[in-house]
């Protein structure tokens, strides 16, 4: 399996935004996504996930301080559910190692089950919740906040 992380432009974005549709009840905006890629130098980091060479999902983060936040990590639907998303969370957690980043932080909604194990099988810990943080049907959804030390979350 021929799998990479390259960086996402903003020529992905069409790929990018049917993808997050795809995946979230509340997917990010166009802009949303377009004010990450441009925020590089404050140490927001785009990537696409490409499986063969075909996009098959993307990730977005943040380094500052030596602590990395994973803000966005999709895989596509039809995707999921073979392993890829392990692979991937995997590349990811050992760049962010090499670019200096010393833990690892997320935000989950509780009701992602699927999420929530890959993120524990990855290393990382429920370290406290966000009431009411998510828009939901019928109203919010609590956040899940999980965090690891890179060093141990990459063993």
């Amino acid at each position: 399996m021929n799998t990479r992380l390259k960086p996402m432009t903003a020529a992905d974005l069409p790929t990018v935004l049917a993808t997050e549709a795809a995946c979230y009840p509340e997917p990010w905006s166009q802009r949303i996504f377009q004010d990450c890629i441009e925020a590089r130098s404050k140490g927001y980091r785009c990537h696409m996930l490409l499986l063969e060479e075909v996009v098959v999902g993307h990730a977005v983060l943040t380094i500052i301080a030596g602590e990395a936040e994973l803000l966005n990590f999709c895989l596509h639907p039809s995707h999921q559910g073979f392993g890829l998303a392990g692979v991937y969370l995997a590349a990811l957690i050992a760049d962010l190692g090499e670019q200096g980043a010393a833990k690892i932080f997320l935000e989950v909604r509780r009701s992602n089950t699927p999420a929530r194990r890959l993120y524990v099988a990855a290393g990382l810990q429920e370290i406290g919740v966000r009431k009411n943080y998510y828009p939901a049907e019928g109203g919010r959804e609590d956040a899940v906040l999980m965090g690891a030390d890179l060093i141990s979350a990459a063993s």
